[in-house]
């Protein structure tokens, strides 16, 4: 389940090179989930009108949740709600790609200047109970703009 599918693009590109994997996904777009659904008809398990921190999904149902800059927009006050839901439906694998700085006076400027959130992951997935905890910078090449991606993008991998 992708956690903020938007129209499915990262769904398509799975399912396209994992044609045996159920996929599905959540967005707070009813019209990107209503093009979403045009494109894959019944080629995905799930695709609902959702928000990341009232996932409708049973406890542990899913084997992998992946999120793709979708945290971002989370604010403080929301992002420990969304980290506990997805723990609650991931069977296994969680996957984020999202900006990421230990030090706060740069996740405050993010903040300021660009209008995303970016959080300290390992702190607020050791709280949250997530193990396994692995980080992958995304490099240039990974990733091609400018910033912020450049500075604090990062893959995330972590176990329930």
């Amino acid at each position: 389940i992708e956690v903020g599918c938007a129209s499915g693009a990262n769904l398509y590109k799975i399912k396209k090179e994992f044609p045996q994997v159920q996929i599905g996904g959540i967005d707070v777009s009813e019209d990107a989930i209503k093009t979403a659904l045009e494109i894959f008809g019944d080629g995905a398990e799930v695709l609902e009108v959702s928000n990341a921190t009232k996932i409708f999904l049973s406890d542990k149902s899913v084997d992998c949740i992946l999120s793709d800059m979708t945290l971002i927009y989370l604010d403080p006050f929301n992002i420990g709600k969304a980290l506990k839901e997805i723990k609650r439906v991931a069977r296994k694998n969680v996957l984020l790609v999202e900006f990421h700085h230990k030090n706060w006076f740069k996740r405050l400027a993010l903040r300021l200047f660009a209008g995303y959130n970016r959080y300290d992951y390992f702190k607020l997935l050791t709280k949250h109970g997530f193990n396994d905890i692995e980080f992958y910078k995304l490099t240039e090449k990974d990733w091609p703009g400018g910033q912020p991606q450049k500075e604090f993008a990062y893959l995330i991998s972590a176990k329930v």
